[in-house]
């Protein structure tokens, strides 16, 4: 929505189906809700399922999305999924899945968007910073996400990068819940 005065094409990638959902179902109806009032406002936007943690899937998305609209000028990566236990019950497979998301997410975003890329933008939990009780792989895969974002920043100057350490944002993502609001 921060995008819509620029005047942006955007597309939007994600995990979850939303053609054949029916409407109220959760994710996919607020993703056609958002796709709608970006076209309202004049924005080019689509949607593309696709896993960012899986590199066979974000190369061709990404191409597909440079050979209709032209070279990739932007990447905001905002995926994350959440595995909360205490370090004693994280499984590995746990641990690896939001790792994953976060980490080679940005690695694979990062390597398909191609030449031409001018931002990066990660959007990263304050957990990275202060750690969070019960999410210690959700805290370890944004600061891991954060240092390569860091790290992408030294290696390539001419692009604009930055890793956004958020608290909980009543009223989006993740972090809205009952529990996290009453706290």
């Amino acid at each position: 929505r921060s995008l819509i005065p620029f005047g942006c094409r955007i597309a939007l990638l994600g995990r979850t189906e939303i053609e054949n959902e029916p409407a109220g179902a959760g994710r996919a109806e607020e993703t056609r809700a958002l796709l709608a009032e970006l076209k309202s406002a004049g924005i080019k936007a689509s949607y593309h399922v696709c896993d960012v943690a899986d590199a066979a899937q974000v190369g061709p998305t990404l191409a597909s999305i440079a050979r209709r609209w032209g070279r990739i000028t932007g990447v905001v990566h905002g995926a994350g999924i959440l595995r909360d236990n205490f370090v004693p019950g994280i499984s590995a497979a746990d641990f690896a899945a939001v790792t994953a998301v976060k980490l080679q997410g940005a690695l694979n975003l990062s390597a398909a968007a191609g030449r031409g890329l001018r931002f990066f933008v990660a959007v990263s939990s304050v957990a990275a910073a202060n750690g969070n009780p019960g999410q210690a792989n959700y805290a370890a895969a944004n600061r891991a996400m954060t240092a390569f974002v860091e790290g992408m920043a030294a290696r390539c100057p001419n692009i604009r990068c930055r890793c956004l350490l958020l608290a909980p944002v009543e009223g989006g993502g993740m972090a809205d819940t009952e529990e996290l609001r009453a706290l």
